[in-house]
This record gives C-alpha cells, sequence and structure tokens, in this order.
C-alpha cells in the first residue's frame, strides 16, 4: 500500500496538470509548435537545400586532375618513306585550377611517351625512343571575366537565392504562426463564453430557488417557475456547446503538436488587453524598411542587375595574357645520336571579339524588362502594406472606443436587472423582464468578447504584417 502511494505522489509530481491543469499562454503555445511542428523543420531543410546547392558551384574552383594512358599499334597501307610498323605507349598527366579571385588559370601537365618502329635499309635511325615533355601554362584575362567576375557569377546568384530562399520560409512559417494564433484566441472566446453562461447559469439557479419557494408562498404564478426553469436549460444547453467546442479544439492543439498531455492544458490570454501602437508615420516608415516581401523583392532587382552586369561582361572582347613554359626531352637506343632537350618559353596576348550576338543583346533587353517589372511590382506591394498597415492601425484605434462603449453598456444593463429585480420584488414588476435584463446584460458580457476578441485577431494581424510573429 505504501509503495502504491508512493508510485502516486511520484506520477503527481511527474505530471501536476493531470491532476490540477496547466496554463498556457500564446507565446508558450507557438513556442512548442516551433519545436515541434514539421513545417519548421522542411522550411529549414529547404534553407539547408540551397545553401548547399551554392556550396557545390563553390567547389568549382577546386584544383582539377586528369589523366590518361594509350597502346598504339600503327601499320600502313602504303609505305615510302616512313616506318613499316610503329607500337607506342603515351601518357600524360594534368593538374589545373581556375582561380576566382582574379580569374586566372593555371594548367601543368607532364607527358610522356615509348616509340617502338622500324625503318630499313637506313642506317642511323633509332629503332625506338622515349619522349617526355612538361608543361605550365597561366593565363590572366584582361576584358571578359576581368577579376574573375564570370568566375563566380553563378556561385554569386545563388547567394541571392538562399536569401529569397530564407525569406520564402520564413514567411510560410509566420502565415502558419499566425493561422493558429487566431484557432488560440477561439480557443480563449470559447472560455469565455463558458465563463459568462456559468456565471448566467449560477443566477440563473438562485432566481429559480427563489422563485420556487415564492411559488409556495402563493407569491406568483406557476409559469413563473417555468420561465425560472427554462432559464436554466438555456444556459446548460449554451454550457454545454461551448465545452464542446473548447475541448475539439483542445484535442485538435495536442495533435497539431503532436503533445498528449497538452489535453489536460488550459488556455490564458488576456482577451480585454488594450495595445499600444506606435504612430502611423513610424510604423510605415519601419515596414518598409523591414518588410520581408520588399526586401525580396529586392534582392530579386539586386540579382537580376548582377546577371545583367554578367551578361554585359560576356559581350566584351576576350583579351587575356598568357605565358607557356615547357621543357622536351627525347632519349633514343642508338649510341651516337645526341639526346634531344629542348626548353621553349612564350608570353603572348590573345583576343577574340564577337562580331555579332543577337542571343546576348536581347537577354540583356529581357533582364531590363523584368527589373523594372520588379519595380512596379514593389511599388505595388508597398502600397498594398501601407494601406492594409493604415487601415488596421485605424481599426485597431477605433476599437478602443467600441470597447469603451461595450463596458458603458455592461454597467447600464447591470443597473437595469437591479431595478427589474427591485420592481418584481416589491409586486410592481414581473418575473419575465428580469429574465429578459439579466439576458440583456448577459448579452453585453457577450458582445464585449466578442469585440475584444476581434480587437485581438486585428492585433494578431498588425504583428503578422510587421513579421513579428516569426
Amino acid at each position: 500500500m505504501k509503495q502504491l502511494l508512493f508510485i502516486l505522489i511520484l506520477f503527481l509530481l511527474r505530471f501536476p496538470s493531470m491532476l490540477f491543469g496547466q496554463d498556457l499562454t500564446l507565446d508558450e503555445f507557438l513556442n512548442i509548435l516551433k519545436e515541434t511542428h514539421p513545417i519548421f523543420r522542411k522550411e529549414a531543410f529547404s534553407k539547408k537545400i540551397t545553401k548547399q546547392e551554392s556550396e557545390i558551384l563553390a567547389s568549382l574552383d577546386d584544383w582539377l586532375f586528369s589523366s590518361n594512358l594509350a597502346l598504339r599499334y600503327e601499320k600502313p597501307a602504303v609505305n615510302f618513306a616512313g616506318p613499316e610498323k610503329m607500337t607506342s605507349i603515351v601518357g600524360d598527366i594534368r593538374l589545373s585550377k581556375t582561380f576566382w579571385e582574379n580569374g586566372t588559370t593555371l594548367e601543368a601537365a607532364f607527358r610522356t611517351g615509348y616509340y617502338d618502329f622500324k625503318i630499313d635499309p637506313f642506317y642511323g635511325i633509332p629503332s625506338s625512343l622515349i619522349w617526355n615533355q612538361f608543361f605550365i601554362n597561366y593565363s590572366i584575362p584582361l576584358l571578359r571575366n576581368r577579376n574573375g567576375f564570370l568566375n563566380r557569377l553563378d556561385f554569386d546568384l545563388k547567394q541571392y537565392e538562399i536569401d529569397i530562399s530564407k525569406i520564402i520560409s520564413d514567411e510560410k512559417c509566420e502565415e502558419f504562426l499566425y493561422a493558429t494564433s487566431v484557432r488560440f484566441l477561439e480557443w480563449i472566446m470559447y472560455n469565455e463564453q463558458i465563463k459568462i453562461a456559468q456565471k448566467r447559469r449560477e443566477i440563473a439557479l438562485m432566481d429559480l430557488e427563489r422563485i420556487q419557494k415564492m411559488y409556495k408562498a402563493s407569491l406568483v404564478d406557476y409559469v413563473d417557475v417555468i420561465r425560472a426553469k427554462n432559464s436554466v436549460l438555456n444556459m446548460d444547453q449554451n454550457i454545454d456547446f461551448h465545452q464542446s467546442r473548447w475541448i475539439a479544439l483542445q484535442s485538435e492543439f495536442a495533435q497539431l503538436t503532436n503533445m498528449k498531455e497538452l489535453q489536460n492544458y488550459r488556455p490564458v490570454f488576456n482577451l480585454y488587453e488594450i495595445h499600444k501602437i506606435e504612430s502611423e508615420s513610424t510604423i510605415i516608415e519601419k515596414i518598409l524598411k523591414t518588410s520581408r516581401l520588399i526586401v525580396s523583392i529586392n534582392n530579386q532587382i539586386s540579382q537580376i542587375e548582377h546577371q545583367n552586369k554578367g551578361l554585359i561582361n560576356q559581350r566584351k572582347p576576350d583579351l587575356s595574357a598568357y605565358t607557356n613554359l615547357m621543357v622536351e626531352k627525347i632519349d633514343s637506343n642508338l649510341l651516337g645520336v645526341l639526346p634531344v632537350n629542348r626548353p621553349t618559353a612564350e608570353i603572348g596576348i590573345k583576343l577574340s571579339v564577337p562580331l555579332d550576338n543577337k542571343e546576348m543583346k536581347h537577354s540583356i533587353q529581357l533582364n531590363r524588362l523584368q527589373r523594372d517589372r520588379l519595380m512596379e511590382m514593389k511599388k505595388q506591394v508597398e502600397r498594398e502594406l501601407t494601406s492594409s498597415l493604415v487601415n488596421l492601425n485605424v481599426q485597431l484605434k477605433q476599437f478602443q472606443n467600441v470597447l469603451k462603449l461595450n463596458q458603458d453598456l455592461i454597467e447600464s444593463t447591470r443597473q437595469k436587472t437591479i431595478e427589474e429585480m427591485r420592481l418584481f420584488e416589491t409586486g410592481r414588476g414581473d418575473l419575465y423582464f428580469v429574465i429578459q435584463s439579466k439576458d440583456e446584460e448577459m448579452q453585453a458580457y457577450l458582445t464585449y468578447a466578442q469585440n475584444a476578441f476581434y480587437y485581438q485577431n486585428l492585433y494578431l494581424q498588425f504583428r503578422s504584417l510587421t513579421d513579428e510573429l516569426y
């Protein structure tokens, strides 16, 4: 028995919400979603994928190693002065790299070959030889691809895509958080409706008890008892209706967060809180600078402008300076024939000029048109954002007055209920008007809650529009 009691105590300490329930604020709920919902991990992978694609492009400036080995046999069909037959083994290895910092290219290679042939009856011609060659080539672009601009172009353009991808992912996450936050507000609203209905039911039960006593004393008619019972039944019906929706949302959130224990949590939120909003000019100035939508369009514009620079660069003449260093050596197996050592050095300039490139010209024009369209899109988005922001700002300020009027209406209906009750108790009023007045008082509370819900929903829209939710 003691052991069972000890286990029960440990369980309750581990899961206190199972016994007492646990409060859950909106911020806590959103943090749980960020940790548990797949959409956030999915969007994180989207950003990582784009980043990894960029790393692939960055690897294009790695050192490149290549090699080749070939065995060859030749026997000409007609032979006048060449060899009757020749067998050779030829191989080479190469190492090359393009340097993104300045666009230069470096290539080094070693080639070697063994040749075995027969030429009769000439004396002095070797029957085999070994040929070796080593060379280094280094080139520097002077016009096209100067400073490695074209080498880095795809990588640089990808950096804009990384930023855009992050913005798109963040925007999707914020849309999800906004939609879920509204559902959380509905959960709070159902909770408030239950509280109001329960309070009205308590009053209705007290009225029923009092009316039943008055009926036994022959002070009221039986129809008054029925009216009092109907008032209680109406409140029972309202409570059950709102509780069913409250429980349904609680179960939905438990599934959404993959936390079954969430079914033991209760939402906490100040539905009637009034928020302080900055001045309209300050908000507009802020959103034009920081809005993800505008930043995304700015990135797209910068990307197209950078791409256009690449197209213009490709139209330039291909002028480059280069240097070649080569050492060649030939050894024969014939005595008396000296080996050949031939070093060679070369410095030069290469020029290639495109006479006409209509495709490139049209591509540049297309880029400029796309840029102009994005500029107009930016103006459109700025206007839509600022107009929506002004609309929300006005509504938030005006609704503060509406909520103040709701408070005044609650107080007025409360005074009316007191007066109707006084008239009824002195025999100058009817129970019908008492019940009607109390229903009006409850409706005033409900209207206040509904308007407060709408006000908080507006504030959530405001936070989402200014990218504050994520």
